[in-house]
């Protein structure tokens, strides 16, 4: 498939240049007018990234569109309900960005029970013209499973591919499926980051060659926040290697953003191991029926109007700009590709334009993006 090539040639280029990701505890928030209290008649979008840094300040990043903001406060509350100020961001009237003081321990602990939410004023809506709750962002893991991974690696021709979700209630979700182990004997997750060894944290069950099953709410904050550092892994023993046939790092999926907003109304997914030979899954859905559009992939996020329509990604550092996709008549199209060997890691982000070639005036519709960060390992 030409389409394919071009994807997998043009992520040799992109590992080669993506820089670093640095490990922090990583929040998101979606933001529309239907999540403000009481909802308003608006277009008005946006979203925003939140990073709990070490010395607890919380940093930010929001940006909005179809909206002149007045102000932008981060404030405590549930969903569905209005409450107290927690801080004022700084910047506007489309894009805010800094650091909060330090939280304290009740704040930091909202902060992880998903109980703040992020609200841009505007003249028209001093209230609120569009909101978003602060979600913790990534939950969804994954990783590709290899003897190359193994410190020091083993010699062995097993492989392997593992899930990992993250609950609210701080249990975990869990799927692990190896081949060509012959002698498997156990199998856990492992506490540490690439090339190191580290301690078991919990036993996977209901194996071989499939486990899968649920724990008791194993995680605490710190351990939560060592997972989306990549600081854990599957490891998968047998007779032949005791102390590990295969290991995966575990890795976040793709992350969407802007997503599940009036905004956005094409759903785009990009999920698997970001890993050098990981098989990468793109799946397009609720666009326009018998259509085609453009899949595109930049090394940063932005936020600006495209034919009164919000495109996702810096036109500065597209990497692919002409990677036509075709939609079948229910408006869908889902692919894998494998991803090549590169050395570097550091984010890439995804969206997808569909274009309604039925449209007089070459209207098009947009879709959520999807934040990818690879992550390149010993295999």
């Amino acid at each position: 498939m030409q389409v394919l090539s071009k994807l997998v040639s043009s992520l040799v280029l992109l590992a080669s240049v993506v820089p670093a990701v640095s490990a922090q505890t990583m929040y998101r928030a979606d933001l529309d007018a239907g999540q403000v209290v009481p909802s308003v008649a608006s277009s008005a979008c946006g979203y925003a990234t939140f990073q709990l840094q070490p010395d607890d300040t919380l940093s930010y990043d929001l940006r909005t569109i179809f909206v002149s903001g007045t102000a932008a406060r981060l404030r405590i509350g549930a969903a569905g309900g209005n409450g107290a100020l927690l801080h004022t961001l700084t910047g506007g009237p489309g894009h805010w960005s800094g650091s909060t003081p330090a939280l304290g321990a009740s704040d930091i602990a909202t902060l992880r029970a998903e109980g703040l939410y992020v609200v841009v004023e505007s003249a028209a809506h001093p209230d609120g013209e569009t909101r978003g709750q602060v979600l913790v962002n990534p939950r969804r893991f994954t990783a590709r499973l290899t003897p190359g991974q193994q410190n020091p690696p083993v010699a062995s021709a097993g492989s392997g591919v593992g899930m990992l979700v993250v609950n609210p209630d701080m249990t975990v979700t869990y799927e692990v499926t190896v081949a060509d182990i012959p002698t498997v004997t156990v199998a856990h997750v492992h506490t540490a980051p690439v090339g190191t060894n580290g301690p078991v944290l919990f036993p996977l069950v209901n194996g071989p060659p499939t486990w899968s099953g649920s724990t008791a709410p194993v995680f605490t904050s710190e351990l939560f926040d060592q997972l989306q550092a990549g600081g854990m892994y599957f490891n998968v023993h047998s007779g032949a290697n005791p102390t590990g046939d295969v290991r995966g790092q575990i890795v976040a999926e793709g992350m969407p953003y802007f997503a599940a907003t009036a905004c956005a109304p094409v759903v785009l997914a990009v999920d698997g191991p970001a890993v050098p030979g990981g098989l990468i899954d793109v799946a397009v859905s609720q666009g326009v029926p018998s259509s085609f559009g453009y899949l595109l992939v930049s090394l940063d996020a932005d936020l600006f109007p495209l034919a009164f329509e919000p495109f996702l990604l810096d036109p500065t550092q597209l990497v692919i700009s002409s990677l036509v996709v075709p939609l079948d008549g229910a408006g869908e199209i889902a692919f894998s590709f494998e991803l090549p060997d590169f050395s570097l890691g550091g984010p890439i982000f995804w969206q997808f334009i569909d274009l309604d070639a039925s449209a007089p005036n070459g209207k098009f519709r947009i879709s959520n993006g999807v934040e990818q960060r690879l992550v390149a390992l010993p295999l």
